[in-house]
Protein backbone atom coordinates (compact mmCIF):
# COMPACT_ATOMS: atom_id res chain seq x y z
CA UNK A 1 0.00 0.00 0.00
CA UNK A 2 2.87 2.04 0.29
CA UNK A 3 4.03 2.34 -2.58
CA UNK A 4 0.41 3.07 -4.40
CA UNK A 5 -0.12 5.79 -1.80
CA UNK A 6 2.99 7.34 -2.70
CA UNK A 7 2.38 7.59 -6.35
CA UNK A 8 -1.00 9.03 -5.78
CA UNK A 9 0.30 11.43 -3.64
CA UNK A 10 3.51 12.22 -5.82
CA UNK A 11 1.05 12.99 -9.05
CA UNK A 12 -1.38 15.22 -6.39
CA UNK A 13 1.71 17.25 -5.41
CA UNK A 14 2.22 18.17 -9.04
CA UNK A 15 -1.28 19.10 -10.12
CA UNK A 16 -1.23 21.38 -7.12
CA UNK A 17 1.68 23.33 -8.32
CA UNK A 18 0.37 23.04 -11.97
CA UNK A 19 -3.29 23.55 -11.98
CA UNK A 20 -2.92 27.55 -11.15
CA UNK A 21 -0.33 28.05 -13.41
CA UNK A 22 -1.81 31.43 -15.67
CA UNK A 23 -0.34 30.08 -19.27
CA UNK A 24 -0.34 26.66 -21.69
CA UNK A 25 0.95 23.68 -19.75
CA UNK A 26 0.48 22.15 -23.50
CA UNK A 27 -0.09 24.09 -26.71
CA UNK A 28 -3.87 23.27 -27.01
CA UNK A 29 -4.72 24.34 -24.03
CA UNK A 30 -5.55 28.08 -24.79
CA UNK A 31 -7.72 26.54 -27.84
CA UNK A 32 -9.78 24.70 -25.67
CA UNK A 33 -10.74 27.79 -23.61
CA UNK A 34 -11.29 29.76 -26.98
CA UNK A 35 -13.76 26.80 -27.39
CA UNK A 36 -15.56 27.68 -24.06
CA UNK A 37 -15.37 31.10 -24.77
CA UNK A 38 -17.13 30.77 -28.22
CA UNK A 39 -20.12 29.60 -26.14
CA UNK A 40 -20.03 31.61 -23.34
CA UNK A 41 -19.98 34.79 -26.49
CA UNK A 42 -23.06 32.89 -27.91
CA UNK A 43 -21.44 31.68 -30.86
CA UNK A 44 -20.81 28.21 -32.75
CA UNK A 45 -18.13 26.04 -32.51
CA UNK A 46 -19.37 24.12 -35.28
CA UNK A 47 -19.24 26.55 -38.56
CA UNK A 48 -17.44 26.83 -41.72
CA UNK A 49 -13.70 28.11 -40.81
CA UNK A 50 -12.74 31.41 -40.51
CA UNK A 51 -9.96 33.53 -39.33
CA UNK A 52 -11.95 33.94 -35.74
CA UNK A 53 -12.14 30.38 -35.15
CA UNK A 54 -11.67 27.04 -36.37
CA UNK A 55 -13.20 23.65 -34.37
CA UNK A 56 -11.00 20.99 -33.10
CA UNK A 57 -11.48 17.17 -34.00
CA UNK A 58 -13.66 16.94 -31.08
CA UNK A 59 -16.75 15.84 -29.54
CA UNK A 60 -18.12 19.23 -27.71
CA UNK A 61 -18.81 17.97 -24.17
CA UNK A 62 -15.39 20.00 -22.63
CA UNK A 63 -15.92 23.14 -23.45
CA UNK A 64 -19.78 22.82 -23.38
CA UNK A 65 -19.31 22.31 -19.57
CA UNK A 66 -16.93 25.03 -18.81
CA UNK A 67 -18.88 27.43 -20.64
CA UNK A 68 -21.28 26.33 -17.92
CA UNK A 69 -18.99 26.74 -15.15
CA UNK A 70 -18.00 30.26 -16.37
CA UNK A 71 -20.46 32.23 -14.83
CA UNK A 72 -19.88 30.67 -11.34
CA UNK A 73 -15.86 30.59 -11.58
CA UNK A 74 -14.68 32.53 -14.54
CA UNK A 75 -12.95 31.67 -17.82
CA UNK A 76 -9.56 30.37 -17.47
CA UNK A 77 -6.82 27.99 -17.01
CA UNK A 78 -7.57 26.97 -13.43
CA UNK A 79 -11.20 25.87 -13.38
CA UNK A 80 -10.69 24.11 -16.98
CA UNK A 81 -7.95 22.15 -14.94
CA UNK A 82 -9.92 21.85 -12.11
CA UNK A 83 -12.72 20.20 -14.15
CA UNK A 84 -9.54 17.84 -15.25
CA UNK A 85 -8.50 16.56 -12.04
CA UNK A 86 -12.48 15.96 -10.38
CA UNK A 87 -12.57 14.08 -13.58
CA UNK A 88 -9.39 12.09 -13.11
CA UNK A 89 -9.83 11.79 -9.60
CA UNK A 90 -13.54 9.86 -9.82
CA UNK A 91 -11.81 7.87 -12.49
CA UNK A 92 -10.10 6.69 -9.77
CA UNK A 93 -12.39 5.89 -6.94
CA UNK A 94 -14.93 4.39 -9.44
CA UNK A 95 -11.36 1.80 -10.42
CA UNK A 96 -10.97 1.30 -6.65
CA UNK A 97 -14.60 0.86 -5.95
CA UNK A 98 -15.00 -1.79 -9.25
CA UNK A 99 -11.86 -3.87 -7.44
CA UNK A 100 -13.49 -3.48 -3.62
CA UNK A 101 -16.96 -4.72 -5.14
CA UNK A 102 -15.45 -7.38 -6.74
CA UNK A 103 -13.88 -8.93 -3.42
CA UNK A 104 -10.54 -7.41 -3.78
CA UNK A 105 -8.87 -5.96 -0.21
CA UNK A 106 -8.31 -2.32 0.39
CA UNK A 107 -4.19 -2.98 -0.66
CA UNK A 108 -5.04 -4.93 -3.88
CA UNK A 109 -8.06 -2.16 -4.85
CA UNK A 110 -5.52 1.32 -4.02
CA UNK A 111 -2.79 -0.54 -6.15
CA UNK A 112 -5.04 -0.96 -8.99
CA UNK A 113 -6.09 2.72 -8.25
CA UNK A 114 -2.43 3.38 -8.35
CA UNK A 115 -1.45 2.23 -11.21
CA UNK A 116 -2.67 5.23 -14.11
CA UNK A 117 -1.54 7.86 -11.19
CA UNK A 118 2.18 6.21 -11.63
CA UNK A 119 1.64 6.16 -15.44
CA UNK A 120 1.13 9.92 -15.14
CA UNK A 121 4.56 10.74 -16.81
CA UNK A 122 4.90 8.37 -19.30
CA UNK A 123 0.81 9.09 -20.89
CA UNK A 124 1.79 12.66 -21.52
CA UNK A 125 1.51 14.29 -17.53
CA UNK A 126 -2.10 14.78 -19.09
CA UNK A 127 -4.64 14.11 -16.21
CA UNK A 128 -4.85 18.10 -15.32
CA UNK A 129 -4.81 19.73 -18.25
CA UNK A 130 -7.20 21.64 -20.03
CA UNK A 131 -8.07 19.21 -22.43
CA UNK A 132 -10.98 16.60 -23.24
CA UNK A 133 -9.12 12.93 -21.79
CA UNK A 134 -9.60 13.44 -18.12
CA UNK A 135 -13.42 14.18 -18.61
CA UNK A 136 -13.63 11.70 -20.87
CA UNK A 137 -11.67 9.18 -18.72
CA UNK A 138 -13.94 9.81 -15.55
CA UNK A 139 -17.39 9.21 -17.68
CA UNK A 140 -16.32 6.03 -18.88
CA UNK A 141 -15.24 4.97 -16.07
CA UNK A 142 -18.99 5.55 -14.55
CA UNK A 143 -20.25 4.22 -17.64
CA UNK A 144 -18.70 0.65 -16.97
CA UNK A 145 -19.33 0.88 -13.46
CA UNK A 146 -23.03 1.62 -13.66
CA UNK A 147 -23.30 -0.71 -16.06
CA UNK A 148 -21.96 -3.55 -14.29
CA UNK A 149 -23.03 -3.31 -10.69
CA UNK A 150 -26.44 -1.86 -11.66
CA UNK A 151 -27.52 -4.33 -14.57
CA UNK A 152 -29.98 -5.60 -12.71
CA UNK A 153 -31.81 -2.79 -11.84
CA UNK A 154 -34.09 -1.09 -13.60
CA UNK A 155 -32.97 2.06 -14.44
CA UNK A 156 -28.90 1.09 -14.56
CA UNK A 157 -28.45 0.23 -17.97
CA UNK A 158 -30.46 3.32 -19.10
CA UNK A 159 -28.08 5.09 -16.72
CA UNK A 160 -25.06 3.54 -18.20
CA UNK A 161 -26.10 4.38 -21.81
CA UNK A 162 -26.27 8.24 -21.06
CA UNK A 163 -23.25 7.67 -19.40
CA UNK A 164 -21.45 6.27 -22.46
CA UNK A 165 -23.25 8.73 -24.87
CA UNK A 166 -21.91 11.82 -22.36
CA UNK A 167 -18.18 10.28 -22.75
CA UNK A 168 -18.51 9.86 -26.48
CA UNK A 169 -19.33 13.40 -26.56
CA UNK A 170 -16.22 13.98 -24.32
CA UNK A 171 -13.94 12.19 -26.71
CA UNK A 172 -15.43 10.17 -30.27
CA UNK A 173 -12.67 6.88 -28.74
CA UNK A 174 -15.73 5.73 -26.05
CA UNK A 175 -16.89 3.97 -28.97
CA UNK A 176 -15.19 0.54 -28.59
CA UNK A 177 -15.86 0.65 -24.42
CA UNK A 178 -20.04 0.90 -25.68
CA UNK A 179 -19.27 -2.20 -27.77
CA UNK A 180 -17.46 -3.79 -25.01
CA UNK A 181 -20.31 -2.97 -22.36
CA UNK A 182 -23.32 -4.01 -24.80
CA UNK A 183 -21.39 -7.40 -25.33
CA UNK A 184 -21.13 -7.91 -21.60
CA UNK A 185 -24.36 -6.98 -20.84
CA UNK A 186 -25.92 -9.22 -23.78
CA UNK A 187 -23.99 -12.35 -22.24
CA UNK A 188 -25.36 -11.44 -18.84
CA UNK A 189 -28.75 -10.07 -19.31
CA UNK A 190 -30.53 -9.66 -22.65
CA UNK A 191 -32.96 -7.30 -20.87
CA UNK A 192 -30.30 -4.80 -19.57
CA UNK A 193 -28.53 -5.21 -22.92
CA UNK A 194 -31.88 -4.52 -24.91
CA UNK A 195 -32.40 -0.69 -22.64
CA UNK A 196 -28.74 -0.38 -23.10
CA UNK A 197 -28.73 -0.47 -27.00
CA UNK A 198 -32.21 1.46 -27.44
CA UNK A 199 -31.44 4.23 -24.89
CA UNK A 200 -28.19 4.53 -26.34
CA UNK A 201 -29.82 4.71 -29.85
CA UNK A 202 -32.40 7.05 -28.62
CA UNK A 203 -30.27 9.17 -26.48
CA UNK A 204 -27.25 9.09 -28.46
CA UNK A 205 -28.58 8.98 -32.20
CA UNK A 206 -31.05 12.05 -31.56
CA UNK A 207 -27.97 14.52 -30.20
CA UNK A 208 -25.69 12.90 -33.40
CA UNK A 209 -29.01 13.98 -35.49
CA UNK A 210 -29.38 17.46 -33.67
CA UNK A 211 -25.95 18.69 -33.98
CA UNK A 212 -25.64 17.63 -37.16
CA UNK A 213 -28.48 19.81 -38.02
CA UNK A 214 -28.25 22.63 -36.16
CA UNK A 215 -24.77 23.44 -37.22
CA UNK A 216 -25.56 22.47 -41.02
CA UNK A 217 -23.44 19.66 -40.87
CA UNK A 218 -20.22 20.89 -39.89
CA UNK A 219 -20.08 18.78 -36.62
CA UNK A 220 -19.53 16.04 -38.86
CA UNK A 221 -16.73 17.77 -40.69
CA UNK A 222 -15.07 18.41 -37.44
CA UNK A 223 -15.94 15.18 -35.55
CA UNK A 224 -15.65 12.74 -38.30
CA UNK A 225 -14.55 13.98 -41.58
CA UNK A 226 -11.28 15.98 -41.07
CA UNK A 227 -9.72 12.14 -38.90
CA UNK A 228 -11.13 10.08 -42.18
CA UNK A 229 -9.08 12.79 -44.58
CA UNK A 230 -5.54 12.04 -42.33
CA UNK A 231 -3.02 9.96 -42.80
CA UNK A 232 -2.95 6.67 -40.64
CA UNK A 233 0.16 5.72 -38.83
CA UNK A 234 -0.17 1.79 -38.77
CA UNK A 235 3.34 0.95 -37.25
CA UNK A 236 2.63 3.64 -34.06
CA UNK A 237 -0.81 2.36 -33.73
CA UNK A 238 1.20 -1.17 -33.78
CA UNK A 239 3.64 -0.13 -31.22
CA UNK A 240 1.07 1.05 -28.67
CA UNK A 241 0.03 -2.67 -27.00
CA UNK A 242 4.09 -2.88 -26.74
CA UNK A 243 4.43 0.31 -24.80
CA UNK A 244 1.46 -0.27 -22.95
CA UNK A 245 3.04 -3.86 -21.75
CA UNK A 246 5.98 -2.12 -20.46
CA UNK A 247 4.22 0.21 -18.50
CA UNK A 248 2.12 -2.78 -17.08
CA UNK A 249 3.88 -5.62 -17.43
CA UNK A 250 3.65 -7.08 -14.05
CA UNK A 251 -0.21 -6.41 -13.82
CA UNK A 252 -0.49 -8.09 -17.11
CA UNK A 253 1.18 -11.25 -15.43
CA UNK A 254 -1.31 -11.19 -12.95
CA UNK A 255 -4.31 -11.01 -15.53
CA UNK A 256 -2.87 -13.74 -17.32
CA UNK A 257 -2.99 -15.62 -14.08
CA UNK A 258 -6.50 -15.39 -12.80
CA UNK A 259 -7.51 -16.32 -16.75
CA UNK A 260 -5.75 -19.24 -16.62
CA UNK A 261 -7.32 -20.16 -13.04
CA UNK A 262 -10.55 -19.26 -13.52
CA UNK A 263 -13.03 -16.74 -15.53
CA UNK A 264 -15.53 -15.58 -13.73
CA UNK A 265 -17.69 -12.93 -15.63
CA UNK A 266 -16.57 -10.10 -13.65
CA UNK A 267 -12.41 -11.14 -14.79
CA UNK A 268 -13.61 -11.93 -18.28
CA UNK A 269 -15.58 -8.51 -18.08
CA UNK A 270 -12.32 -6.63 -17.12
CA UNK A 271 -10.45 -8.59 -19.94
CA UNK A 272 -13.18 -6.87 -22.38
CA UNK A 273 -12.46 -3.65 -20.73
CA UNK A 274 -8.85 -4.04 -21.01
CA UNK A 275 -8.84 -5.40 -24.60
CA UNK A 276 -10.91 -2.05 -25.82
CA UNK A 277 -8.49 0.06 -23.92
CA UNK A 278 -5.91 -1.42 -25.94
CA UNK A 279 -7.66 -0.77 -29.11
CA UNK A 280 -8.59 2.97 -28.64
CA UNK A 281 -5.06 3.17 -27.21
CA UNK A 282 -4.06 1.81 -30.79
CA UNK A 283 -6.54 3.94 -33.38
CA UNK A 284 -5.44 6.77 -31.06
CA UNK A 285 -1.30 6.57 -31.19
CA UNK A 286 -2.29 5.60 -35.22
CA UNK A 287 -4.07 9.43 -35.61
CA UNK A 288 -1.90 11.82 -37.56
CA UNK A 289 -0.02 13.93 -34.50
CA UNK A 290 -0.62 11.86 -32.06
CA UNK A 291 0.96 12.24 -28.72
CA UNK A 292 1.67 9.90 -25.57
CA UNK A 293 -1.89 10.77 -23.84
CA UNK A 294 -3.10 8.00 -26.54
CA UNK A 295 -2.06 5.30 -24.34
CA UNK A 296 -4.52 6.48 -21.17
CA UNK A 297 -7.24 4.14 -21.84
CA UNK A 298 -5.11 1.02 -22.59
CA UNK A 299 -3.18 1.85 -19.04
CA UNK A 300 -6.34 2.91 -17.06
CA UNK A 301 -8.80 -0.35 -18.35
CA UNK A 302 -5.91 -2.69 -18.03
CA UNK A 303 -5.65 -1.32 -14.36
CA UNK A 304 -9.50 -2.53 -13.99
CA UNK A 305 -8.30 -5.53 -15.15
CA UNK A 306 -5.51 -6.18 -13.38
CA UNK A 307 -7.45 -5.27 -10.15
CA UNK A 308 -10.30 -7.72 -10.56
CA UNK A 309 -7.76 -10.03 -11.42
CA UNK A 310 -5.68 -9.90 -8.33
CA UNK A 311 -8.91 -9.78 -6.32
CA UNK A 312 -9.60 -13.51 -7.58
CA UNK A 313 -6.14 -14.25 -6.80
CA UNK A 314 -6.17 -13.11 -3.62
CA UNK A 315 -8.09 -16.20 -1.56
CA UNK A 316 -5.11 -18.28 -3.28
CA UNK A 317 -2.02 -16.77 -3.60
CA UNK A 318 -2.12 -13.14 -1.70
CA UNK A 319 1.34 -12.93 -1.72
CA UNK A 320 1.85 -13.18 -5.34
CA UNK A 321 -1.27 -10.58 -6.08
CA UNK A 322 -0.25 -7.93 -3.97
CA UNK A 323 3.47 -7.89 -5.00
CA UNK A 324 2.53 -8.20 -8.93
CA UNK A 325 0.53 -4.93 -8.41
CA UNK A 326 3.24 -3.16 -6.29
CA UNK A 327 5.65 -4.36 -9.08
CA UNK A 328 3.33 -2.59 -11.67
CA UNK A 329 2.91 0.49 -9.39
CA UNK A 330 6.55 0.86 -9.60
CA UNK A 331 7.11 0.46 -13.31
CA UNK A 332 3.95 2.16 -14.67
CA UNK A 333 6.39 5.37 -14.27
CA UNK A 334 8.51 4.32 -16.92
CA UNK A 335 11.26 1.76 -15.70
CA UNK A 336 11.09 -0.84 -17.86
CA UNK A 337 10.70 1.06 -20.49
CA UNK A 338 13.83 2.54 -19.43
CA UNK A 339 15.92 -1.22 -19.07
CA UNK A 340 13.92 -1.62 -22.87
CA UNK A 341 15.67 1.46 -24.35
CA UNK A 342 18.85 0.36 -22.69
CA UNK A 343 19.16 -2.93 -24.39
CA UNK A 344 17.15 -2.68 -28.25
CA UNK A 345 19.14 -0.74 -31.18
CA UNK A 346 18.11 2.32 -32.22
CA UNK A 347 15.14 2.21 -34.27
CA UNK A 348 13.07 0.05 -32.35
CA UNK A 349 14.39 2.06 -29.32
CA UNK A 350 12.86 4.97 -30.87
CA UNK A 351 9.39 3.35 -31.40
CA UNK A 352 9.03 2.41 -27.32
CA UNK A 353 10.38 5.10 -25.49
CA UNK A 354 8.47 7.57 -23.53
CA UNK A 355 8.94 10.71 -20.85
CA UNK A 356 9.98 8.89 -17.25
CA UNK A 357 7.61 9.66 -14.61
CA UNK A 358 9.70 9.15 -11.07
CA UNK A 359 10.60 13.03 -10.60
CA UNK A 360 7.84 15.26 -11.56
CA UNK A 361 9.63 18.45 -11.40
CA UNK A 362 10.40 18.54 -15.01
CA UNK A 363 6.83 18.74 -15.69
CA UNK A 364 6.29 21.91 -13.29
CA UNK A 365 6.24 25.23 -14.15
CA UNK A 366 9.19 27.75 -12.54
CA UNK A 367 8.39 31.46 -11.57
CA UNK A 368 10.51 32.47 -14.51
CA UNK A 369 8.18 30.74 -16.96
CA UNK A 370 5.45 32.82 -15.09
CA UNK A 371 7.41 36.01 -15.52
CA UNK A 372 7.96 35.14 -18.91
CA UNK A 373 4.37 34.93 -20.18
CA UNK A 374 3.09 37.92 -18.18
CA UNK A 375 5.62 39.84 -20.46
CA UNK A 376 4.53 38.29 -23.43
CA UNK A 377 0.91 39.15 -22.44
CA UNK A 378 2.07 42.57 -21.95
CA UNK A 379 3.37 43.18 -25.37
CA UNK A 380 0.41 42.03 -26.64
CA UNK A 381 -1.61 44.30 -24.57
CA UNK A 382 0.52 47.05 -25.42
CA UNK A 383 0.47 46.13 -29.08
CA UNK A 384 -2.13 48.46 -31.42
CA UNK A 385 -5.22 46.67 -32.91
CA UNK A 386 -5.31 43.10 -33.50
CA UNK A 387 -2.39 40.43 -32.68
CA UNK A 388 -2.18 36.84 -33.74
CA UNK A 389 -0.80 33.98 -31.38
CA UNK A 390 -1.16 31.08 -33.17
CA UNK A 391 -0.09 28.61 -31.27
CA UNK A 392 -1.67 29.91 -28.10
CA UNK A 393 -4.97 31.36 -29.16
CA UNK A 394 -5.88 32.29 -25.19
CA UNK A 395 -3.05 34.67 -24.80
CA UNK A 396 -4.54 37.30 -27.24
CA UNK A 397 -7.93 36.96 -25.12
CA UNK A 398 -5.82 37.38 -21.41
CA UNK A 399 -4.21 40.88 -23.36
CA UNK A 400 -7.92 42.01 -24.05
CA UNK A 401 -7.50 41.31 -27.69
CA UNK A 402 -9.88 39.50 -30.30
CA UNK A 403 -8.70 35.75 -30.60
CA UNK A 404 -8.06 33.52 -33.96
CA UNK A 405 -8.10 30.76 -34.69
CA UNK A 406 -5.20 28.12 -33.67
CA UNK A 407 -2.05 26.42 -35.77
CA UNK A 408 -3.59 23.20 -35.39
CA UNK A 409 -6.47 24.44 -37.05
CA UNK A 410 -4.37 25.08 -39.92
CA UNK A 411 -2.25 21.94 -39.74
CA UNK A 412 -6.44 20.08 -39.67
CA UNK A 413 -7.34 21.81 -42.65
CA UNK A 414 -4.58 21.31 -44.85
CA UNK A 415 -3.81 17.92 -43.86
CA UNK A 416 -7.63 16.88 -44.74
CA UNK A 417 -7.29 18.58 -47.92
CA UNK A 418 -9.05 21.23 -46.99
CA UNK A 419 -8.29 25.15 -47.29
CA UNK A 420 -6.92 27.55 -44.95
CA UNK A 421 -9.59 30.45 -44.46
CA UNK A 422 -9.84 32.92 -46.76
CA UNK A 423 -10.29 35.79 -44.71
CA UNK A 424 -6.89 34.73 -42.34
CA UNK A 425 -4.91 35.35 -45.70
CA UNK A 426 -6.08 38.52 -46.53
CA UNK A 427 -6.04 39.57 -42.88
CA UNK A 428 -2.11 38.71 -43.40
CA UNK A 429 -1.72 40.12 -46.54
CA UNK A 430 -3.73 43.60 -45.06
CA UNK A 431 -1.60 43.78 -42.42
CA UNK A 432 -4.11 43.52 -40.48
CA UNK A 433 -2.17 42.49 -36.68
CA UNK A 434 0.27 44.61 -35.76
CA UNK A 435 2.02 41.77 -33.77
CA UNK A 436 2.31 38.09 -34.68
CA UNK A 437 3.99 35.87 -32.07
CA UNK A 438 5.72 32.38 -33.91
CA UNK A 439 6.80 29.10 -31.80
CA UNK A 440 9.72 26.86 -32.39
CA UNK A 441 9.11 23.55 -31.79
CA UNK A 442 11.85 21.74 -29.33
CA UNK A 443 12.53 18.47 -29.77
CA UNK A 444 12.88 15.27 -27.73
CA UNK A 445 16.86 15.43 -28.44
CA UNK A 446 16.67 19.25 -27.62
CA UNK A 447 17.37 20.62 -31.33
CA UNK A 448 14.75 23.09 -32.22
CA UNK A 449 13.01 23.97 -35.50
CA UNK A 450 13.92 26.82 -37.38
CA UNK A 451 12.35 30.24 -37.31
CA UNK A 452 12.03 30.06 -41.06
CA UNK A 453 9.79 27.10 -40.64
CA UNK A 454 8.22 28.02 -38.14
CA UNK A 455 7.18 31.62 -39.64
CA UNK A 456 6.86 29.55 -42.72
CA UNK A 457 3.82 27.18 -41.50
CA UNK A 458 1.11 30.13 -41.13
CA UNK A 459 0.19 30.81 -45.45
CA UNK A 460 1.49 34.37 -46.15
CA UNK A 461 3.39 35.39 -43.26
CA UNK A 462 6.65 35.24 -44.52
CA UNK A 463 6.11 37.18 -47.53
CA UNK A 464 3.94 40.28 -45.16
CA UNK A 465 5.70 39.89 -42.35
CA UNK A 466 9.67 40.13 -40.90
CA UNK A 467 11.47 39.27 -37.31
CA UNK A 468 10.73 42.29 -35.83
CA UNK A 469 12.62 40.79 -32.26
CA UNK A 470 13.83 37.58 -30.73
CA UNK A 471 12.32 36.32 -27.36
CA UNK A 472 12.21 33.65 -25.13
CA UNK A 473 8.16 33.18 -24.11
CA UNK A 474 6.82 30.71 -21.64
CA UNK A 475 7.73 27.12 -21.58
CA UNK A 476 4.94 23.98 -22.08
CA UNK A 477 5.68 21.12 -20.10
CA UNK A 478 3.14 18.42 -21.72
CA UNK A 479 2.58 17.85 -25.19
CA UNK A 480 4.65 19.11 -28.10
CA UNK A 481 7.06 21.28 -26.65
CA UNK A 482 5.90 24.66 -28.69
CA UNK A 483 7.65 28.04 -27.32
CA UNK A 484 7.29 31.43 -28.38
CA UNK A 485 10.60 33.00 -30.15
CA UNK A 486 9.65 35.16 -32.07
CA UNK A 487 7.71 39.06 -32.91
CA UNK A 488 6.74 39.31 -36.05
CA UNK A 489 5.30 43.24 -37.75
CA UNK A 490 4.30 43.95 -40.66
CA UNK A 491 6.52 44.52 -43.73
CA UNK A 492 6.92 47.94 -45.04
Amino acid sequence: MGVAAAAIVNVACAMARRVGYPYDLEWMEGGMLCHALRLVQGEPIYAEPSARFVSFAYTPLYPAVLSLLAPLFGLGYAPARAVSIVAAAAALVFLYSFVRRAGGSRGVALGAAALPAAAFGPTGAWYDLARIDSLFLGLLAAAVWVGWWARRTRGGPVAAAFLMTAAFFAKQTALPFAVALGVALLATSRRAAAAYALTLAVFGGGLLTWLGLASDGWFWVYAFGLHRHHPFATVDAAVAPLRLFLLVAPAAFVLVGALARTRTPVVLYGTGLAAAGVLASSLGAGTEWSYHNALIPGVYFLAIAAGLAAAELEAGAPVFAALSLAAAVAAAPGGLVWLAARVLPPEPRAAVVLPLGYDLRPYLPAPSDRARGDALVARLAAAPGDVFVPDHGFYAFLAGKTTRLHAMNVADLVGAGRKVPADLVQEIREHRFSLVVVDVEVRDDGSRTSEDEAVGLVPGLTKHYRIAERITGPRVFSGGRFEPCCLLVPKD
